[in-house]
C-alpha cells in the first residue's frame, strides 16, 4: 500500500509525532462505572479549552468555559429555590463607574439583585457601591459584572420580577466567574 500510494503516505507522516495542546488526565478510570456518568469521564484537556471525555461507546468534546457556565447557572438557580444565594461580604467595598440610566436601572432593583447574593447602593451621582457579591462566584471582576448586568436590565421590561428572568440573570452571573479558555 505505501509503495502504491506515496501521496497517501505523505499525508499520514506525522501521525506519531508527540502531540501539543493536549493534556492527559491519568485517573484510574473502570469501564463499568461509565454509566454513572452520562457525559462520560474526563480523560484529557486539549489545547486548555476543550475537555475530552470518554463513555462505554463515544467520546464527547466539551467546551469548559460553557460546561463550568452552567454548573455555575445550575448552582445559583437551586440556591434561588431555597431562599437566596450566600453573599461573600467584601472586605473593601468597589466603586462601580455607570451611566445615569444604568445606575438608576440597577438601583431600582438593588432588593431584588440582593436575593440573587449582590449587595449593592447609590454611591456619588454616577456610581454604586457593592458591598457583597455572590459567594459561590468565588473572585470576580466585580466591575465588568455589575456592567454587564445593567446592560442586561435595560433590556428587561421594569415590571417583570428578576425571578422571572432567573435564567438571563444566573447566566451573566455565572459567565463572569466560570473557568475560561487557556486555563489547565
Amino acid at each position: 500500500y505505501h509503495e502504491s500510494n506515496p501521496a497517501q503516505n505523505r499525508l499520514l507522516s506525522g501521525l506519531d509525532a508527540p502531540l501539543q495542546g493536549i493534556n492527559v488526565i491519568n485517573d484510574n478510570y473502570d469501564e463499568t462505572s461509565s454509566g454513572e456518568y452520562p457525559l462520560g469521564v474526563a480523560r484529557a484537556q486539549l489545547h486548555a479549552t476543550y475537555v475530552l471525555s470518554q463513555t462505554n461507546d463515544s467520546v464527547i468534546i466539551v467546551d469548559q468555559h460553557a460546561a463550568h457556565e452552567r454548573l455555575v447557572q445550575e448552582q445559583i438557580k437551586m440556591a434561588m429555590g431555597k431562599g437566596g444565594v450566600a453573599k461573600q461580604g467584601l472586605l473593601i467595598p468597589v466603586v462601580v463607574e455607570l451611566k445615569t440610566n444604568a445606575r438608576e436601572c440597577l438601583i431600582a432593583r438593588a432588593d431584588e439583585l440582593h436575593v440573587f447574593g449582590l449587595t449593592i447602593e447609590p454611591f456619588g451621582k454616577n456610581a454604586i457601591l457593592v458591598r457583597e457579591t455572590p459567594a459561590i462566584l468565588g473572585n470576580i471582576d466585580i466591575s465588568n459584572l455589575i456592567n454587564d448586568l445593567a446592560d442586561d436590565l435595560s433590556e428587561f421590561d421594569e415590571s417583570i420580577a428578576l425571578k422571572e428572568r432567573l435564567g438571563e440573570v444566573c447566566a451573566t452571573m455565572a459567565c463572569h466567574s466560570s473557568v475560561r479558555a487557556g486555563r489547565i
